[in-house]
């Protein structure tokens, strides 16, 4: 059985949610009846599906396909759903997901998802990035500052308007702050929420002086007011290269 331009509409402005070319399942018409009433979940598959949500993703996450089961359970004028180990393939990268949600008052609500990926770039993954849920100013930092670089694997756990991702990243280039040499060849660990971002485990260098145990943080994002990046590290160097860190930097204008 298939649906064909599928749209589901947010009930208040009359905007589009989700959109797809087609849903389709195997089964036919009467197993699919027989699914539903009996068994209260389907299996699924999505072509061209497209996300939209501006509160929180500035362009709509569009999906190639998706696929996996759906169950439900209905409570009064309450649906809760339950789709686990369904897959998501984006244009850059392949999602395996677990969401439950719940319909009530024609809108969804306590929405939980939780995806993990394989290997991507940093640039790819910048359109997956959460913006509206992080001040303005901190989405154009996080665009701007990190450059190039590969995640490892990374995870997104997403409920309402909270979020935890957590990636493993290599060769990150990090151009911090205006007139401070960049750090380069960043490989550690990243946890993202809306609360704040803590890098852990890090080495790479600067000026070509290796770097280890480096840590970098920024908190207080929830407060929306100035965010303060606080960078630390172990750094083996000798005078001449610190020599010429300090006349890169803006510390050459000090005194």
């Amino acid at each position: 059985m298939r649906l064909e331009f599928v749209t589901l509409q947010d009930k208040v402005t009359g905007m589009p949610v989700l959109q797809a070319d087609y849903i389709e399942s195997k089964l036919n018409f009467w197993e699919i009846i027989s699914n539903i009433v009996i068994k209260n979940s389907l299996y699924f598959n999505i072509e061209n599906l497209r996300y939209y949500n501006t509160k929180i993703f500035p362009e709509p996450i569009q999906a190639v396909e998706a696929h996996g089961k759906i169950a439900w359970q209905m409570h009064g004028d309450k649906i809760s759903f339950d789709l686990k180990n369904f897959e998501i393939i984006l244009p850059e990268v392949k999602i395996k997901a677990n969401l439950s949600a719940s319909y009530q008052d024609d809108k969804f609500s306590e929405i939980i998802f939780h995806g993990t990926t394989n290997e991507l770039s940093v640039f790819a993954a910048n359109k997956y990035i959460p913006t509206g849920l992080l001040p303005k100013e901190l989405s154009e930092w996080l665009h701007s500052a990190i450059r190039g670089g590969t995640i490892l694997s990374n995870a997104l756990v997403f409920s309402s308007n909270k979020f935890d991702w957590l990636m493993n990243f290599k060769e990150v280039n990090l151009a911090y702050a205006p007139e401070w040499p960049a750090l380069l060849d960043l490989a550690g660990n990243l946890h993202l929420n809306e609360q704040q971002i803590t890098i852990t485990g890090i080495s790479g260098n600067i000026l070509n002086i290796p770097m280890n145990n480096i840590t970098a943080s920024v908190d207080g994002l929830d407060r929306k007011e100035s965010f303060p990046l606080l960078i630390t590290g172990e750094v083996n160097t000798t005078l001449q290269q610190g020599l010429q860190f300090l006349l890169a930097s803006p510390l050459q204008h000090i005194g």
